[in-house]
Order: C-alpha cells, then sequence, then structure tokens
C-alpha cells in the first residue's frame, strides 16, 4: 500500500482511464461476491447452532449477534466513508494527501473498534434486556455476544483496509480477505460446536433447562412411552 501511494507501485484500476463501463464492471463483481460472502456469516452461524445446539442455542446467538450487526453497519459505513474520501484523492493524483488520509483512516478506525467493544462488553447485559432476550437463552446470548464483540477491533481493521484498497481501485485483495475469514468461519463453526461441543451451564433462571449431551446409550423418560436413542438429555 505504501509502495502504491509512493508511486512506484500500482494497486487496483485506474478509474480514471480506458472504457468507463468495462472498468466499473471489473471493479464491481469482485464487490458484489464479497457482499455475499459477507452475508453468509450469520447464515452458517445459525446453521450449524440450530443443527448441533438446538433451539435454545440459536435465540442466543441471534439475540446476541444483534448487536454486533448494527456496530458492523458502522464500521462499514466508516470505511465507505474513507473509500470516498481516498477515491477523490486518488483520481486527484494526490499521493501525499492519500499517505495523510490512509494514516488517520487506520487510526480512527482502531479506535472506534476498541471503544464499541468495550461498550458492547460492558453493557451487554442491557443490550440483552433491551432486545428482550428469552431467559432460557441468556447465558448462551452473553457468551456469543462477548466473544463477538472481542473481534469488533479486527472488524473495524478489516472494513479500514479495504475501504482504503477500494478508494485506490483495488477489489480483488478485499475479495480475498473475506473469503479467507468465511472459510475459516465454516471450519471453526463445525470445530468448536460438532467436534467440540460447548458446555452452556443451565439458566439460573430455567433450573430445568436441559443441554443435550451426545451418547450410545438409550434412556427412557418415567412415564412415557417414547425412547431416545443416540442422545441424552442432562437435566438441571
Amino acid at each position: 500500500m505504501a509502495e502504491a501511494v509512493s508511486g512506484k507501485k500500482s494497486v487496483g484500476l485506474d478509474l480514471t482511464q480506458g472504457n468507463i463501463a468495462k472498468q466499473l464492471i471489473r471493479f464491481a463483481l469482485p464487490l458484489l461476491l464479497a457482499n455475499i460472502l459477507q452475508q453468509l456469516y450469520d447464515a452458517v452461524d445459525m446453521a450449524v447452532i440450530g443443527h448441533f445446539v438446538g433451539s435454545t442455542g440459536t435465540v442466543g446467538v441471534s439475540s446476541g449477534g444483534e448487536v454486533a450487526t448494527l456496530v458492523t453497519f458502522l464500521a462499514t459505513a466508516f470505511g465507505s466513508a474513507g473509500q470516498i474520501y481516498v477515491a477523490q484523492l486518488a483520481g486527484a493524483k494526490d499521493r501525499k494527501a492519500i499517505s495523510e488520509t490512509i494514516g488517520t483512516s487506520l487510526v480512527s478506525m482502531a479506535m472506534l473498534g476498541i471503544l464499541c467493544m468495550v461498550v458492547s462488553i460492558v453493557f451487554c447485559g442491557r443490550f440483552l434486556a433491551w432486545l428482550n432476550c428469552p431467559p432460557e437463552a441468556l447465558t448462551q446470548a452473553r457468551r456469543y455476544m462477548t466473544i463477538v464483540s472481542l473481534g469488533l477491533p479486527f472488524v473495524f481493521g478489516y472494513n479500514a483496509v479495504c475501504g482504503i484498497l477500494r478508494g485506490m481501485g483495488e477489489a480483488k485483495r478485499p475479495l480475498l480477505f473475506v473469503s479467507v475469514a468465511a472459510a475459516s468461519n465454516v471450519v471453526m463453526d463445525i470445530l468448536f460446536v460438532a467436534i467440540i461441543p460447548p458446555s452452556f451451564p443451565p439458566s439460573p433462571r430455567q433450573p430445568s433447562s436441559c443441554i443435550r449431551r451426545r451418547s450410545s446409550s438409550t434412556w427412557n423418560s418415567p412415564g412415557r412411552a417414547s425412547a431416545f436413542t443416540g442422545t441424552t438429555w442432562a437435566c438441571c
């Protein structure tokens, strides 16, 4: 990035040269693909949690992810603002201003990311109360929201870097970043949910809440005619 700003090496497309329609299509296609991959994040999380944990885990992920989604939109908006300004400077060939803008954007986004992380963690319970999170899913939602909040500085950093690159006409590298992140998300979802199942403690507000555990035994519920093979329910 620094070499591109100094003029030694170009990054991305020069949208001020060549056929406008062709250049825009080449620039827009990676953007569309990156946006589609980003939308798969929550879908994959919900699918894996719903299949291996159950409805309570799904509600926990849904409720705990609402604030993170809102903050992600905020990071995207600030990243887009930086992208527009960098694009204007790139079109004007103002290398010095681009260098200054990159530094300001990265520092500002880092500070915002840390601030949002702290606020999300400190006021986690209050946010979940405002969202009317069900008591039986409160423990899962709190854990999920805390873990996701720890990654907010990286979300802001990603949007800052991608905004700068896109402003300079580079759309392929952001697509590569989000492709690697999406693939890693799928692998780690399966690893830490299916292969290494999470052990959520029961909510104190729901003493009768149950945690499903894999087992090869058969359990017959007293007073019920049905038998559940392959799954046991540890009720607390």
